[in-house]
């Protein structure tokens, strides 16, 4: 069974090197959306502030190792 990784997650393996090695060595799940509100959480007022191109670089990296599952839409 795979993990999911939602955005808290996703920003907690930018930030510690053993669950980026996990992330990366396992993979996971995630929305596409997800992808989304890590790069505003980089760019926006967290302690770990990057440009906009520093981010969208570590979130290339996060996608290369992730698979995206689409939910159905709720009616």
């Amino acid at each position: 069974m795979k993990a999911y990784w939602d955005s808290s997650a996703l920003v907690k393996a930018i930030l510690d090197d053993q669950l980026h090695e996990r992330l990366v060595r396992e993979g996971g799940l995630t929305r596409t959306h997800t992808l989304a509100e890590v790069f505003s959480v980089l760019t926006g007022k967290a302690h770990i502030r990057m440009d906009a191109a520093a981010a969208a670089k570590v979130v290339k990296q996060i996608a290369e190792c992730i698979q995206f599952v689409i939910f159905p839409a709720m009616k």
